[in-house]
């Protein structure tokens, strides 16, 4: 099951790094989107992979719990981001229902055009095929003890 769950975000974190590409060179509200269905391939795939009731704890942005409230926080986002992307550098198996990623972000300012890139690492909660919960930390060594595992 463990090897599945890391298929899953996988699969979530594709279809994300596509969706957010799209949407910084077409931007319209998430929250919209989400409420009528009006999503595309891409998006629908992140939103059917995420469990309704998904919480997404960020490291910087605050805790937000459905699909709603983190539409909102895409919205939010995007207000002072011209463009905000995604790069998935590992996956690694936590076993049980747990899979550690290291991500790294590439944010644009709105206006100023500054770039930068981030890198954030998560642990992702898998339970019956959807994604529960994703917890963000700064720090690779604080993720890998939350998720049980050691550098």
């Amino acid at each position: 099951m463990s090897q599945e769950n890391v298929e899953i975000v996988r699969e979530f974190l594709d279809a994300q790094t596509k969706w957010l590409r799209r949407h910084s060179q077409n931007p319209r509200s998430i929250v919209k989107a989400v409420r009528s269905g009006d999503l595309d391939a891409d998006a629908r795939k992140v939103f059917t992979l995420a469990h309704p009731d998904l919480i997404w704890n960020t490291h910087e942005f605050g805790s937000y719990r459905g699909q709603l409230e983190i539409a909102a926080a895409w919205d939010a986002i995007f207000e002072v981001a011209d463009s905000y992307a995604v790069s998935t550098l590992e996956l690694v198996d936590c076993g049980g229902d747990r899979v550690f990623a290291a991500i790294d972000r590439t944010v644009t300012a709105k206006g100023s055009g500054i770039q930068a890139t981030f890198p954030i690492f998560v642990v992702v909660k898998v339970k019956d095929g959807l994604i529960t919960q994703a917890d963000e930390y700064a720090a690779r060594s604080a993720a890998l003890e939350a998720a049980g595992l050691r550098e």
